[in-house]
């Protein structure tokens, strides 16, 4: 099965380029050694938006996933985060982070 993982977060204040510089070098790599994560970007909240953007967070990661068992790579994200598998970090806005789950459900650039 094929999912993708969307993490919304924001830096503390003033920490903008800390919080950056862990994310795209340390953390994203961190993520991708874990079995059946097979991608991982990030982007940038950018405007203007169709819809409203209040609420939503600066960053956005999206990571592509591929498994039978979904639980079983969270449970793998919880057993890693924290330790030296997957460091954090401080300049995280631990209380902005907002994440979902979506299982794919077509994909156009599948052949029949």
């Amino acid at each position: 099965m094929r999912y993708v993982l969307l993490v919304e977060s924001a830096p503390v204040a003033g920490r903008d380029a800390e919080y950056n510089e862990w994310y795209n070098k340390q953390h994203l790599a961190d993520l991708l050694k874990i079995p059946g994560v097979v991608s991982a970007r990030r982007f940038k909240l950018a405007g203007p938006n169709l819809r409203s953007a209040t609420g939503l967070s600066p960053y956005l990661a999206i990571y592509e996933i591929e498994t039978d068992n979904l639980q079983g790579v969270f449970d793998e994200i919880g057993k890693r985060r924290g330790t030296s598998a997957m460091v954090m970090t401080e300049a995280m806005e631990m209380n902005s982070i907002a994440t979902a789950a979506y299982e794919m459900t077509y994909d156009s650039a599948a052949k029949p």
